[in-house]
């Protein structure tokens, strides 16, 4: 299981992809969410 965090507060990369051992493993949208319209709209 990954989880997405967005930090829209903090003037960088808004979308930050977690690892299932808690690091961060990549940052922006991954290909399966880009397009959607509703995470376009938040950011």
């Amino acid at each position: 299981m990954r989880t997405i965090r967005l930090l829209l507060e903090y003037s960088c990369e808004p979308v930050w992809i977690y690892g299932e051992d808690g690091i961060v493993e990549d940052v922006g949208l991954p290909e399966e969410l880009r397009g959607n319209k509703e995470l376009d709209d938040l950011m």
